[in-house]
């Protein structure tokens, strides 16, 4: 039996830094548990050994959870994007791929990642340090903002791939964010800027969400609209030499007539074709998720408008 030659890193439109250890493992599931599960312990062991009964009275176990599902899904992100970009280069023509492609490789490189999660990681450093961490001692100081980086990273490169995979991350992992800065005890919960940043927090969720239905549904919808002209122009073309056949032609040709109709079977299926990649349901499980990420927020405005009372 012949080997199917799989197509090396350099030859797929999309195929980030952290994904490339999980595609070449036996068990991809397997492999992606493991890596978020690694990292969430590469926080929550030495934060243990350091504060241990403090990290569960301040919640700053919260941010090994958080780490943990931010990988979690953001590898599921990654393989329904991959998996997308696959169905979509099976129906388009070798010269439309160039569309997606070029900007695939160019926006979501590893360089613009590694950038992104650099500057998210020290972002979330800055926020933690501002909102005052509860600790006394350089060893706890240390894990926690070893765990606000990682989660700045990771969550970084999501927010960052907006476009291409943050979707799936921003419900779960932006209410766990939102949860632990409007809970956890800050040292400096009595600041302006620091409660102004809460209630910013709070709302980070639904903007993301927004951005997401918005921006990729934007970009997707003016691929679609580009192709589907092309295909329309090409069809119209294909339409026109048939018919200028069967007029040359001096008897009837079955086979030219069969060929008419084929093409304008699939001109009314083009014409049929929704350019707007969110169908109902989508839409439905959209405003679904949009709602159950309500209530933990209603929670948090709450306390939040009770501090301040």
């Amino acid at each position: 039996m012949l080997a199917i030659a799989r197509p090396s890193d350099s030859q797929l439109p999309f195929n980030p830094f952290y994904w490339r250890p999980i595609r070449r493992a036996r068990h991809p599931i397997a492999a992606e548990l493991c890596a978020a599960l690694g990292l969430g312990l590469l926080f929550l062991v030495p934060h243990l050994i350091t504060s241990w009964r403090m990290m569960f009275r301040d919640l700053s176990w919260m941010v090994g959870v958080l780490i943990f599902s931010a990988t979690s899904l953001l590898y599921y992100a990654t393989f329904t994007l991959i998996n997308t970009i696959a169905e979509v280069e099976a129906r388009t023509l070798p010269q439309a791929r160039k569309l997606y492609t070029k900007p695939l490789r160019f926006w979501l490189s590893d360089y613009q990642f590694v950038l992104a999660g650099i500057f998210f990681g020290a972002l979330n450093c800055i926020v933690g340090y501002s909102f005052g961490v509860p600790y006394t001692t350089w060893s706890s100081k240390l894990t926690i903002f070893f765990g606000f980086f990682l989660a700045g990273f990771v969550s970084g490169i999501a927010a960052y791939s907006l476009i291409g995979v943050a979707g799936f991350v921003r419900g779960f992992v932006g209410v766990l964010i939102s949860l632990y800065i409007v809970f956890a005890p800050w040292a400096h919960v009595d600041r302006v800027l620091v409660r102004a940043m809460r209630w910013i927090w709070l709302g980070f969720p639904f903007f993301i969400s927004l951005g997401h239905l918005l921006g990729l549904g934007t970009v997707v919808h003016l691929l679609l609209q580009r192709y589907k002209t092309q295909m329309q122009q090409a069809l119209s073309a294909r339409v026109r030499a048939v018919r200028g056949k069967i007029q040359a032609a001096s008897v009837v040709n079955r086979t030219l007539r069969e060929e008419l109709e084929y093409e304008l079977k699939l001109q009314g299926e083009l014409y049929r074709m929704n350019t707007w990649p969110f169908t109902f349901g989508s839409t439905v499980h959209y405003a679904i998720g949009f709602f159950v990420d309500a209530v933990p927020a209603y929670l948090g405005a709450l306390k939040l408008i009770k501090e301040a009372h």
